[in-house]
């Protein structure tokens, strides 16, 4: 598999998408939603989990201070 050059996470703070998908839960909660939104938002929470799991094994961490 190829990997992707990107800035090395000890150069920038951690994002993960926990607060982003718990933020959505709350509005979704607050809304009350129908049972076919909570199902989509399910699908739709696990596709991002997985693409950022994905992410660890496909991105080559790069130090962009490591000449100075």
């Amino acid at each position: 598999m190829k990997k992707y050059k990107v800035i090395d996470r000890t150069n920038l703070p951690f994002r993960a998408p926990i607060y982003a998908l718990l933020l959505m839960w709350l509005v979704l909660d607050r809304l009350s939603v129908p049972d076919w939104v909570w199902g989509s938002f399910g699908v739709f929470a696990v596709i991002v989990a997985s693409l950022w799991v994905l992410s660890f094994w496909t991105q080559e961490p790069t130090d962009i201070f490591k000449d100075k």
